[in-house]
């Protein structure tokens, strides 16, 4: 075989090009993973006051989401018992978010103490349903677990536990 053969570089080219050429159409224009698709669809997010009034099924279904991509497809009807002061607030579900691991941020609500960051709403709503009269021993120790999971300071913990101990 002879290498300076003009032939030769011609067929060595055309059968490198044919293979590039073929292992591109295996691997697609360019090598990368197609994008997920995103879907955006309105979606709808319950709402209570927390306060030692509220009743525990308010409590318990507060700051839940409803729709196609949530577990829980409709809210339930409203209100739940009497004292029930719930609302559903409207907001748009993107699964490209949730692709990313990402949640849809947690619109705060009312509290019998003022405004309250997400973390800090979260841990009162806990101890609401940990020391509820209708809330079963069960449930009792599950929220008493998953406040004290929770990162706060101890401030905020005493004001907490003083608020709850007090008197309606």
């Amino acid at each position: 075989m002879d290498y300076t053969s003009p032939y030769f570089w011609l067929l060595f080219a055309g059968a490198v090009g044919f293979l590039v050429l073929r292992n591109r159409k295996k691997n697609g224009p360019n090598g990368l993973p197609p994008k997920p698709p995103v879907f955006r669809e309105r979606a709808t997010l319950l709402l209570s006051p927390l306060s030692k009034t509220t009743p525990l099924a308010c409590l318990l279904d507060d700051q839940k989401k409803f729709g196609s991509f949530f577990q829980d497809k409709t809210p339930p009807a409203l209100p739940h018992e009497p004292g029930c002061l719930c609302h559903v607030q409207e907001f748009t579900a993107d699964t490209g978010l949730l692709f990313k691991g990402q949640t849809e941020p947690e619109l705060g609500g009312q509290s019998d103490l003022g405004g309250l960051t997400p973390t800090e709403r979260r841990y009162y709503k806990y101890r609401l349903i940990a020391s509820h009269p209708q809330a079963t021993k069960a449930q009792q120790s599950q929220f008493a677990e998953l406040a004290q999971s929770l990162n706060l300071g101890t401030e905020f913990i005493e004001k907490i536990k003083t608020h709850l101990e007090e008197k309606l």
